[in-house]
């Protein structure tokens, strides 16, 4: 697990402080501080927090709790505390890392009438499927994306799918940068 201070500084690098702002009353935005800390946690190697599946996709409920009652209960403290974290070279290239991975134009998710959070469920969703061994090939990933994630339609998914393939080309066979 993140010290408090550290994750909040994650979270605000990542998605920027108004995620935190909005978190108890939008659930877009807890689901983007999930998909993305899910995500930094896969290419650092190391689990700080136990994700599993859930009806978006990776969830853990510790990183839940954390948010909730260290951050946002303490926040003018946490972030007073923050001011004094400093990343490594190597940890802010994997903050860089996950931003390139969850990257994508405004329009062309306005045009597929995909939201961030959306986005990021996606392809979180693929990644966590991909690294458990449960996927082969595009299609094995398609069929598992259309059984679990209903609400998506065919546009979507293929769209969604072929992003993920070139991002994750980035990344080598054990998750890492």
């Amino acid at each position: 697990m993140f010290s408090t201070p550290t994750l909040y500084k994650i979270i605000v690098s990542l998605l920027g402080p108004e995620v935190l702002e909005k978190y108890e009353m939008d659930y877009n935005s807890r689901l983007l501080i999930q998909k993305a800390i899910y995500l930094l946690q896969e290419l650092i190697g190391k689990e700080l927090y136990n994700f599993s599946w859930y009806l978006a996709g990776p969830y853990s409920p510790l990183l839940s709790r954390q948010v909730f009652n260290e951050i946002l209960t303490n926040l003018e403290e946490v972030k007073k505390e923050a001011e004094n974290v400093r990343f490594t070279e190597k940890g802010e290239k994997f903050i860089k890392k996950v931003k390139e991975f969850f990257e994508m134009e405004g329009d062309q998710l306005e045009h597929l009438n995909l939201t961030k959070a959306d986005w990021y469920e996606l392809l979180a969703s693929m990644y966590y499927l991909y690294k458990r061994g449960q996927i082969d090939s595009k299609e094995d990933l398609k069929r598992a994306i259309k059984v679990n994630k209903k609400r998506f339609n065919e546009e979507q998914i293929c769209f969604s799918i072929e992003e993920f393939y070139k991002r994750v080309q980035g990344i080598d066979e054990n998750g890492k940068i």
